[in-house]
């Protein structure tokens, strides 16, 4: 019986290997030895802190399990284009004037990359005159 590996590399049969995973990615981790004189600093914007480190973990590759569309590419601009569509209808049901009404303003701080003729573009598919 063949064992898919859920790594890039190859398991044998019945091995086991240690891993992080989140919703993002996963990666198999391995045991650091380290000198015992070792301790983590933590600083924050008012403190630092000592820590004792019980124990050091390398990661190796990340294989992702999630797919996160590149700056402007088509799939990423699709779901700005979508995620925009719906905070205007959700702008819109809020309303309580009648018509209802909304600012652009409003579009524009919660989309401030977004141009002008989009956001116009986005009105126009979603209102009736």
């Amino acid at each position: 019986i063949a064992h898919t590996s859920p790594f890039l590399g190859t398991m044998a049969p019945g091995q086991m290997i240690q891993a992080v995973e989140n919703k993002m990615y996963r990666s198999p981790i391995y045991p650091h030895n380290f000198p015992r004189t070792d301790f983590l600093i933590i600083r924050t914007r008012n403190e630092f802190s000592i820590r004792e480190v019980n124990a050091f973990f390398i990661a190796g590759q990340e294989c992702p399990l999630y797919e996160v569309p590149g700056p402007n590419s088509k799939r990423a601009n699709n779901f700005i284009r979508d995620f925009l569509q719906v905070f205007i209808y959700r702008l819109f049901w809020r309303s309580r004037d009648n018509p209802m009404r909304i600012k652009m303003d409003d579009i524009k701080k919660a989309f401030p990359n977004g141009g002008l003729a989009v956001r116009r573009k986005r009105l126009l598919d979603i209102v009736h005159f």
